[in-house]
């Protein structure tokens, strides 16, 4: 159902699977990387801001590390009760017909975690901050961006 499932296929065929995936993976990797405000929101609170607003990023999925080499610290986003929450954004290589290949992207809409857990930013076994759960609108932007870097998204709507 459209309310539960977004569906996406990409107006673009590849020539080997590896092709397809490593173009996704470049789209994703360029968006995620240093996303803002996410990237400077998390420094700070590892600085001892001690604030941490909402990490957009999140809603790709859980944990997330974060390096940041200027302070030689890692430290890792994950939910107060549950330290894994897979992507919701799910992407497939389809072989076709003609032997070519094509991404299929679904977006399987649902709360990151339960409700009322937050998400925790731990360096080791310390808790730094907490912080909400984000909304999925991320998503939406990163769909949006794919657009225009690979190519027309054809919208799967209904059956």
């Amino acid at each position: 159902h459209p309310d539960f499932c977004k569906i996406w296929v990409v107006d673009r065929t590849f020539n080997k699977w590896d092709e397809a995936l490593n173009e996704f993976g470049t789209a994703m990797q360029q968006f995620r990387q240093r996303y803002k405000p996410d990237y400077q929101n998390v420094k700070d609170a590892v600085q001892g801001s001690g604030k941490l607003q909402p990490v957009k990023r999140a809603a790709f999925g859980l944990p997330i590390v974060f390096y940041y080499r200027s302070l030689g610290q890692s430290v890792v986003l994950e939910g107060t009760e549950h330290d894994r929450r897979a992507s919701p954004l799910i992407v497939r290589v389809v072989k076709l017909a003609d032997g070519k290949c094509a991404l299929v992207l679904l977006h399987f809409v649902a709360p990151l975690l339960p409700a009322d857990e937050q998400l925790s930013l731990r360096r080791g076994n310390t808790e730094i901050a907490k912080t909400q759960q984000p909304d999925d609108a991320i998503l939406g932007k990163f769909v949006a961006q794919l657009r225009s870097s690979l190519e027309k998204l054809l919208n799967v709507t209904g059956w």
